[in-house]
């Protein structure tokens, strides 16, 4: 439906006030020869936003921009529009370059009168987050001219980023591990999208012939080399023993944006000052409390109080998985006093370490061989054990644990969720009728499994690490330059309520 002049006007002043431009409203007769309407088409405007609650207008002295009080906060469907369109832009949830659904089809799913989409839509396109392609709304701000002539797609004319990680292990575990690779995917492929390429480095010296720009002064002269091309950096942090302040303090005075990718979830003071104290600087990070909350809230909410989790790295004090259930136990004692974390070591022989196997897609070493060798027919008298025993045997620690009136498996990440799974499946239990299971990182190896487990937002933070170094969309960052992932909940149904009888009881047997 078409707007009238004065909403078009209004959304326009609306958008103005919003990005800081305009703080003080000019005469009536300037603010109409500023926009090329008419005074009474002004006046009509300024009255629209003042039912908003926006501006107060009032005959015989200059209207004023309201900046107190609950009035400061307009609450028409507009606005409300405005606001979820808004979010789901800068949190990448519609990601840029996308058609936005139809007028009509916003209309019907929001409720809300066709006027009120058409005036958060123009609203948009004035704060540059949309624009319009023919008669489409499209996500994002309209395509610019290309920076650079010639193949702009092309890595030696198109523009450049770093990605610097400490060593070349970190290096490759940002494109390959379980843990960051969303994050990686997103990130190159929004930048392959608009035409950036990206170039690996380290922090630390390397063999040549594996990652040739290593180091500080390296990294200088290629930034120098590359001129204008040069884009931005992405330092990776995805262990816990580096801290990047030297490099963010170097790397900010090229004037281009510098990204911390935090995937640990722990940054030392000095980092965050060095964060907060620049421009175009921001950490890009998951939260782990919150993360950590929301799963143990969904399985109190389903009636578990005895919830079983196991150290992955025995013997290792600070690791992450260490950590990770210091923080599970006392946020569990935090919201619910009755409940009861049974933590133990994962130190039984059927589980390989994560990081000792050969192939991420084999998450048991030994179960699959168990398994095959029950299946055999023996050439002897010899009596062979069943899959189930030999299980059984080599797990004294994960079953004893059971046993203690478990009846839900919070796993520190969803690799181990998948060994519990498998496990659970070889013995014949069922989840989650039997014992609910619930992990964290929704891993892709992990995605064909019926398993729940919390997201923490990794493609969404690429998708905005690319484009603060592209530069279309506001960071949308706090005011220490933190952005944090979206944690999401995602039920594939291996939580249900607890059975009546515990599987320590039937494992018992």
């Amino acid at each position: 439906m078409r707007k009238s002049k004065y909403q078009s006007i209004a959304a326009r002043i609306h958008a103005l006030i919003e990005s800081g431009d305009l703080t003080e409203l000019p005469s009536l007769y300037c603010l109409a020869r500023q926009f090329g309407v008419s005074t009474v088409t002004a006046w009509k405007a300024l009255h629209l936003l003042s039912r908003h609650g926006i501006v107060d207008i009032s005959q015989g002295r200059r209207s004023s921009i309201r900046t107190a009080g609950p009035a400061a906060v307009p609450s028409s469907s507009e606005d409300r529009i405005y606001e979820t369109l808004k979010d789901s832009l800068l949190e990448g949830r519609l990601e840029s370059g996308n058609r936005i659904s139809k007028v009509d089809y916003l209309a019907r799913i929001h409720h809300v009168s066709k006027d009120a989409i058409c005036s958060a839509l123009d609203r948009l396109a004035h704060s540059n987050l949309v624009h319009k392609a023919g008669k489409l709304w499209v996500a994002g701000p309209a395509p610019r001219l290309p920076r650079f002539s010639g193949a702009p797609h092309s890595p030696h004319m198109g523009p450049v980023v770093l990605v610097i990680a400490p060593w070349d292990v970190e290096a490759r575990d940002l494109f390959v591990a379980a843990h960051p690779s969303a994050f990686a995917t997103a990130f190159r492929l929004e930048l392959a999208k608009y035409g950036y390429s990206f170039v690996v480095a380290t922090q630390y010296p390397q063999p040549a012939d594996f990652i040739p720009i290593s180091g500080i002064d390296t990294v200088r002269r290629l930034v120098r080399r590359l001129g204008p091309r040069y884009a931005g950096a992405l330092l990776a942090y995805i262990a816990l023993a580096y801290e990047p302040e030297l490099w963010v303090s170097e790397l900010r005075r090229f004037g281009k944006p510098v990204v911390v990718f935090d995937a640990v979830g722990r940054v030392s003071s000095s980092l965050r000052d060095s964060i907060a104290g620049g421009d175009k600087v921001y950490r890009l990070y998951f939260d782990e409390q919150s993360a950590v909350t929301r799963a143990l809230e969904f399985l109190l909410e389903h009636g578990h109080r005895t919830i079983a989790t196991f150290d992955l790295q025995p013997g290792t004090p600070d690791s992450y998985s260490a950590r990770r259930i210091d923080l599970m136990r006392n946020t569990l004692r935090a919201i619910d006093r009755t409940a009861v974390l049974v933590a133990a070591q994962q130190d039984d022989p059927v589980w390989a370490p994560q990081w000792e196997r050969p192939q991420r897609s084999t998450p048991l070493l030994t179960i699959p061989e168990i398994l095959h060798a029950a299946r055999r027919k023996a050439r002897t008298g010899v009596r062979h054990m069943s899959a189930a025993e030999l299980l059984r045997t080599n797990s004294p620690t994960f079953l004893s644990t059971l046993r203690q009136g478990v009846t839900a498996i919070l796993a520190v990440n969803d690799i181990a969720s998948m060994d519990y799974y498998l496990w659970l499946t070889a013995l014949k239990v069922r989840v989650p009728q039997e014992i609910s299971l619930l992990g964290f990182d929704n891993a892709a190896d992990v995605q064909v499994f019926p398993l729940s487990t919390i997201d923490f937002g990794f493609p969404q933070l690429g998708y905005r690490a690319a484009h603060i170094m592209i530069g279309d969309i506001p960071a949308h960052a706090d005011a220490g330059g933190n952005i944090a992932g979206t944690i999401t909940l995602i039920d594939k149904g291996s939580v249900q309520n607890p059975p009546a009888r515990a599987l320590g009881v039937r494992l018992s047997a």
